[in-house]
């Protein structure tokens, strides 16, 4: 047996280069998988002038300026009446993921890591989802879009009462000339990829392991087919003789005597 292990370890030296080609291959299939887009960006922009007032979730009367909201978007994402109706809707849709079907907090935490409420170069707002599943950022966007026109028209309409109740607000007023967030006509869907993510490397280590499985087992299918002998007792059974003494690999020692010369 021992005498099979070690012809099995100079077959597989043998054929080193097949082990630098599985590498290869494992290389090649984790690039191609890293450079795969495996993330969808879903957006809706809003064209907006100056900051307006948004209506509060935690006031019926409060409102307070878009900029914070902005700075501050954790309170949109994560409201609970908000993700109660969005659970509805998700439902409905069967857009729901397994692993939150009776988890709010694992839904407000969904929202919360993939979407951004963020003002672009361009002035204009944008809300936008970032994640691996394109038909929920797409539910998700068109969720949040909504709630935040709503919002806006509400702000404007509590604002104009707090102006009435102080005094009748005049043309130039600042509330009569209230901004409002004017959604762009569709949704835009991109793609983006996340080269490094750990989750790339399953595909390349799977690659890798398989390859070597059955390179080994090939290997060692053709050592185990080979007519030579496979051991010394084989050699004393079938040749009738004694024997004395085993020597290296005659290569290797030819080797080793041109070296040293």
């Amino acid at each position: 047996m021992l005498f099979f292990f070690r012809r099995y370890r100079y077959a597989i030296i043998a054929h080193k280069a097949w082990l630098l080609l599985i590498i290869v291959i494992s290389f090649c299939v984790g690039g191609w998988f890293a450079a795969r887009p495996d993330l969808s960006i879903v957006y809706q922009s809003f064209s907006v002038a100056g900051d307006p007032l948004i209506a509060a979730s935690d006031s019926p009367v409060n409102v307070l300026p878009l900029s914070r909201l902005i700075d501050q978007p954790t309170e949109f994402f994560s409201e609970r009446f908000a993700t109660t109706q969005l659970r509805e809707e998700l439902s409905l849709a069967g857009l729901l993921p397994d692993n939150i079907q009776s988890n709010d907090f694992g839904l407000g935490r969904l929202a919360r890591d993939t979407m951004t409420l963020e003002r672009t170069s361009s002035g204009k707002v944008r809300v936008r989802y970032k994640g691996n599943n394109e038909k929920v950022g797409v539910a998700l966007v068109k969720f949040f879009s909504k709630r935040l026109a709503e919002r806006a028209r509400s702000g404007k309409t509590r604002a104009a009462g707090q102006m009435a109740i102080s005094g009748t607000p005049n043309a130039g007023s600042p509330i009569s000339v209230q901004p409002i967030l004017t959604p762009d006509q569709s949704i835009i869907i991109d793609t983006a990829r996340s080269p490094f993510h750990i989750a790339k490397l399953v595909p390349a280590l799977l690659t890798f392991a398989i390859l070597m499985v059955v390179f080994l087992l090939a290997v060692g299918i053709k050592e185990f087919l080979n007519a030579a002998f496979k051991s010394e007792r084989q050699m004393a059974q079938y040749l009738g003789l004694r024997v004395l003494g085993t020597m290296i690999d005659a290569d290797r020692l030819s080797t080793a005597r041109q070296s040293s010369t």
